[in-house]
């Protein structure tokens, strides 16, 4: 498939992913914890970026608007996304709050020790978040909100880009976060893991029919057209009006499901906006989902690995 035509919008929560890659040959005196060594340190884009970032790797074509701090590490995310072709212009750079920042420690291969940095926005950016979108939403074909429950996308943002996108026919996909769904009313797909949904729909069942009686009524409510239910190695769950289809998920040893998330709703994203075909593009962004989870770390599906798997779904 060809996405160099597919024009993409993502708003969300911009993160960088800090990753220390260590080795340890001794114990420490002072507490029952091992003494790390780094051997290598490296950055890369996380939350909304990484989105964005997935869907530059397959060569559409992406504006990326949120939030960084006025520091190092707002700075060093623009230029990792500047890098992947992706348009910056309308990230905004803030005094007021920290790039969101998360550092992961990793030892023979395992992920030991994660610290968290981060200060959640309040609405004083809201006025110029609204004047980044409205500047470029008529040469946009879709867009993506990639919700991580910074602050970026509150519910009058929200309600602000899916109005406006209703006016210019624009598929609106969510990557949910918030625990009532409403937020996201009117949103075309949205695209909660199994977590998220049970949170949202009330649901203390992991039936698939219990599953699908919920996914119904969230989007009579909420006026979606499709939710899709990630579950992990489970697969994923298709509910539409007209359609129900269960993707079945593969076993993979040693996952780390490290982004996985951001990968489902790019790649699906981008098969959708490119076929409107909603089956195949679940089918599509399943697959991929196994791909990075295979693999340690936040990482991207490329075009050539991509196309790989749509190969392979075609000739099945």
């Amino acid at each position: 498939m060809e996405f160099s035509n597919i024009n993409i919008l993502v708003v969300g929560d911009l993160m960088l992913d800090r990753y220390i890659i260590g080795e340890s040959n001794r114990m420490s005196p002072e507490a029952p914890v091992p003494v790390i060594t780094p051997i290598k340190k490296f950055s890369v884009p996380g939350g909304a970026a990484n989105v964005a970032l997935n869907l530059a790797s397959i060569e559409v074509n992406v504006r990326s608007i949120g939030v960084v701090g006025q520091d190092k590490w707002g700075e060093e995310l623009v230029n990792l996304l500047n890098k992947s072709g992706i348009d910056t212009s309308g990230i905004i750079k803030s005094k007021s709050v920290p790039t969101t920042l998360k550092k992961r420690t990793y030892l023979n291969h395992k992920q030991i020790l994660r610290i968290d940095e981060e200060k959640i926005l309040d609405d004083s950016h809201s006025l110029e978040l609204k004047e980044k979108i409205s500047d470029v939403v008529q040469d946009i074909d879709m867009i993506i909100l990639s919700d991580y429950n910074k602050g970026v996308l509150s519910n009058k943002i929200i309600s602000f880009i899916i109005n406006m996108s209703k006016n210019q026919k624009i598929p609106i996909i969510v990557d949910p976060k918030k625990e009532n769904f409403e937020s996201y009313k009117g949103a075309t797909v949205i695209t909660p893991n199994m977590r998220e949904f049970s949170i949202a729909a009330n649901l203390n069942s992991s039936n698939d029919n219990s599953i699908i009686e919920s996914g119904k009524e969230q989007i009579e409510k909420n006026q979606f057209k499709y939710i899709i239910i990630t579950q992990g190695k489970e697969g994923m769950i298709l509910v539409g009006n007209n359609i129900v289809k269960k993707v079945n998920g593969k076993t993979i040893k040693s996952p780390d499901v490290t982004g996985a998330g951001d990968t489902v709703v790019a790649v699906f994203s981008a098969i959708y906006c490119l076929t409107q075909n909603v089956e195949i593009s679940v089918k599509i962004a399943n697959n991929a989902a196994a791909y990075v989870v295979s693999k340690p770390g936040t990482i991207y599906i490329p075009l050539k690995d991509l196309n790989k798997i749509i190969g392979g779904i075609n000739g099945s």
